[in-house]
């Protein structure tokens, strides 16, 4: 079975999308981030999928661990640290939480001098949330 996932990529689209859930009986959370992970996020999280059935929040993790693996500090670390977070918010399954090539999706290396991304695809409820950010 296909999982259809909406992606707003407009202000208005955002708003349409949550009007359509609230219509239909939906609660929505928001969990905005700026890319640091800290626990009041992962709260956050955790308050969302006991009170909602809709939630928008993976960025910070995904965040942390570009952040990390473009300054060099270990991207198998900081995956691990990125999976941690998310299964102690109440994530999961994790389907994939990477750092690849952002042109061929091999695995990246820092410092390799080609551009990296963050991959990421987690469960939250009955919700999968999919995020990429740029190294």
């Amino acid at each position: 079975m296909a999982i259809s996932i909406p992606v707003a990529r407009t202000v208005v689209d955002l708003r349409r999308t949550v009007a359509q859930w609230r219509r239909a009986g939906e609660t929505v959370a928001l969990i905005p981030t700026m890319g640091a992970l800290h626990e009041g996020h992962l709260e956050l999280v955790r308050l969302a999928k006991r009170r909602c059935t809709r939630a928008v929040a993976i960025n910070r993790v995904v965040n942390a661990v570009a952040g990390a693996a473009g300054a060099g500090k270990g991207v198998a670390g900081a995956i691990g640290d990125g999976r941690a977070a998310l299964t102690a918010a109440g994530f999961g399954p994790i389907d994939y939480l990477e750092v690849r090539d952002a042109q061929t999706l091999r695995a990246w290396t820092p410092g390799s001098g080609r551009p990296g991304r963050v991959l990421a695809a987690a469960w939250l409820g009955k919700t999968r949330l999919i995020d990429n950010v740029a190294v």
